[in-house]
C-alpha cells in the first residue's frame, strides 16, 4: 500500500494512494494523474480531499515500487 503524509497547520494527514489504469488519486472518486508526482502538484492548485488546505511546500518526496 503506497501513502502520502502531509503535515497541515495542525497535523499530520495520511492519505491512501488509489491506483488503476487511469492512474493515482487520494480519493477513489477523485482526481487521478498518471503518476504521483503530478497528483501531487495538482494539490498545489486545489485543496486536498476531507481538507481545506492546499499544499504549499514540498520537504522531501520519496517515491518506493
Amino acid at each position: 500500500v503506497q501513502a502520502l503524509s502531509v503535515w497541515t497547520e495542525d497535523r499530520v494527514r495520511h492519505y491512501g494512494l488509489f491506483q488503476n489504469e487511469k492512474g493515482y488519486s487520494l480519493d477513489p472518486g477523485g482526481v487521478r494523474c498518471k503518476t504521483i508526482v503530478k497528483l501531487i502538484k495538482h494539490f498545489y492548485d486545489f485543496t486536498l480531499p476531507r481538507c481545506d488546505v492546499k499544499l504549499t511546500a514540498l520537504i522531501n518526496i520519496f517515491i518506493w515500487t
